[in-house]
């Protein structure tokens, strides 16, 4: 609905592709253990997947908007660009997932932005926690202890995250908050 209230969009490749969702997903986690915590766009399948969260770490991804646009928005990115989903690039992919997940959550709640990154179903009871604050990303530390760059001076250079794609992507998203609604 946002994308084509907002932008005239007829689905994800503005052509009427149908939306093939899987909820109840499972994903590998990097001990080889099946996880519910975790949502992703498949490029290959053009299928998206959902999971339920544990409880404890996520709740449901399927009840927030922000993890839907999110998602959503791979795919539109998928359909019109043709970034390569690792390095600076993948880090493109992402901080823009993010911004537009976002954009998405605001006009599900009719308000503002929170900038907070999966506020709604990271550590469930935890009140007012996420995953990430996109407005001050190198200040937080998530419930998983990962840390974010806030700057390019602080870009990660290693090769997990395909080669930082999540962490890197906090730099955009903090640019495209701060245009947002300003501040420095």
């Amino acid at each position: 609905e946002f994308y084509k209230e907002k932008f005239g969009r007829y689905s994800f490749d503005d052509k009427g592709a149908d939306i093939d969702l899987s909820c109840h997903a499972l994903f590998e986690d990097s001990k080889g253990n099946l996880s519910p915590n975790n949502a992703c766009y498949d490029p290959n399948l053009k299928k998206f997947y959902i999971g339920d969260g544990d409880g404890t770490d996520f709740g449901s991804f399927a009840a927030d908007p922000e993890t839907l646009g999110h998602e959503f928005t791979h795919a539109v990115i998928d359909s019109e660009s043709s970034l390569e989903y690792c390095y600076q690039s993948g880090a493109i992919n992402e901080g823009l997932a993010d911004f537009f997940g976002e954009a998405v959550e605001a006009y599900a709640k009719n308000g503002q932005p929170d900038w907070k990154k999966m506020g709604l179903v990271t550590t469930p009871g935890t009140p007012g926690d996420a995953y990430l604050d996109y407005k001050n990303p190198q200040d937080y530390t998530s419930a998983r202890g990962e840390t974010f760059p806030g700057h390019m001076d602080e870009i990660y250079k290693g090769s997990s995250d395909l080669m930082g794609v999540h962490t890197n992507g906090a730099i955009l998203t903090k640019a495209l908050s701060l245009m947002s609604d300003g501040g420095s």
